[in-house]
């Protein structure tokens, strides 16, 4: 019998000695977790001390005076709307399309500084009459107001508003030195 009881003895410490086991590898794996986790919180933070977050700087458009190209609307206060095309701007080839919409009409015109030639159109460019390069030059005067207006534009803002003999304009859909088909410039 005492064996017996010896045997019994003997499996109830093993049997605590496992339940021992098993509450310490519980309590080391707790124990691990949180240092673990407060290592990586204590590295976010420490890491985070000098950055700053900032907005990224967006990359402005050309200066006005250095665009080769542009292409905007105009929203005359008085209704009329003119949606502009310029390339090889200040140059001897300079080329300038006009979209001007007075109430229901528009009026398309395509003006030619080389070989001093312009055209209009009544039909949304569908067919073009050779046109008066004199008395057209009234848009060349126009487009280039509008151009060293936007020399004060900031690049960054959606549109530029001035003012002029009492006229409000609102210049918008600003592109500068964009990729202007030769078909836009097109007359036949």
């Amino acid at each position: 019998m005492e064996k017996l009881i010896l045997l019994f003895e003997q499996r109830e410490s093993q049997k605590m000695v496992i339940q021992v086991n098993k509450k310490t590898i519980y309590l080391i794996v707790a124990v691990l977790v949180i240092v673990i986790v407060a290592a990586a919180a204590a590295v976010l933070l420490m890491g985070n001390q000098n950055e700053t977050t900032t907005d990224p700087t967006p990359t402005l458009p050309p200066a006005i005076p250095e665009a080769t190209s542009l292409q905007f609307t105009v929203t005359e206060s008085t209704g009329v709307v003119y949606n502009v095309a310029v390339k090889d701007i200040n140059a001897a080839t300079e080329e300038i399309r006009v979209d001007m919409t007075v109430e229901s009409n528009t009026f398309n015109y395509v003006i030619k500084l080389d070989g001093s030639t312009s055209y209009v159109s009544m039909d949304n460019g569908e067919t073009w009459t050779a046109s008066n390069f004199n008395n057209d030059a009234v848009y060349i005067t126009l487009v280039h107001e509008f151009i060293s207006n936007l020399e004060n534009w900031n690049r960054t803002d959606a549109t530029y508003t001035f003012t002029a003999d009492e006229t409000e304009y609102v210049i918008s859909a600003i592109h500068v030195n964009p990729e202007l088909d030769d078909a836009l410039f097109a007359t036949s």
